[in-house]
């Protein structure tokens, strides 16, 4: 007898069981007898459920891994920020289907802000060249401005009015590292100025990269 319990362990793609099932239930559904009938109505029964199955365990892994990012978030910024982690704020920007803009998919300490919902392509902001040059941003906005790194006045308006210092970094596709394949960006920023913000610190460097790496393997779905 099959131990189901193993059966859903396994890496399988249920559609290609579900299809199985299906094809099954065609051949058997050519015959008259009551019997066939009776296990025509199982096997349509047994499909039905393991599309359910197959769709509530996608959606519990799909919760499972944003909670899981979120708590990342949160570890980063109180880590980097200490006893100030209320003055930093972090997020995930992914680019949508076509790759024309990056959206905040993920966020930390900014519910109540309205550019956690700003739109940026990419190698606009510091977020959108991270994302273009594969390489870490650390945007001075105090000094320069959003202007210089690129977003346009509409954009502008979105942005945290107290922000003045922004690190971006990119995440890679870890499991084509060969590729230097950019799936999205990790973002800190600070209502701090640059010479305080830590993010010129060798050590607090290590750590967003550190954080990056590991939100990397996650979003490639490595870990």
């Amino acid at each position: 007898m099959v131990d189901l319990r193993k059966v859903f362990k396994r890496p399988l793609n249920y559609s290609i069981i579900s299809s199985v099932i299906q094809v099954i239930t065609v051949i058997i559904s050519v015959s008259t007898n009551v019997i066939g009938y009776f296990w025509v109505l199982v096997l349509i029964g047994v499909t039905g459920t393991i599309n359910i199955v197959a769709n509530l365990k996608e959606k519990r892994q799909v919760k499972n891994r944003d909670h899981l990012i979120e708590t990342i978030l949160e570890l980063a910024v109180k880590n980097i920020g200490a006893n100030e982690s209320g003055k930093y704020r972090a997020a995930i920007m992914l680019p949508d289907v076509d790759n024309n803009f990056l959206t905040i998919k993920h966020q930390y300490n900014m519910v109540f802000h309205n550019d956690r919902l700003i739109k940026i392509k990419p190698a606009t902001g510091c977020a959108g060249k991270a994302y273009n040059e594969k390489r870490p941003i650390i945007g001075d906005i105090r000094t320069h401005g959003h202007e210089y790194y690129g977003l346009d006045a509409e954009q502008i308006k979105f942005v945290w009015k107290d922000m003045k210092t922004i690190i971006s970094n990119p995440l890679f596709d870890s499991a084509h590292m060969e590729n230097q394949n950019v799936i999205g960006v990790f973002n800190i920023d600070t209502s701090k100025e640059l010479e305080q913000s830590g993010f010129q610190d060798t050590k607090v460097g290590d750590t967003i990269r550190d954080y990056s790496a590991l939100l990397s393997l996650i979003l490639s779905g490595e870990f």
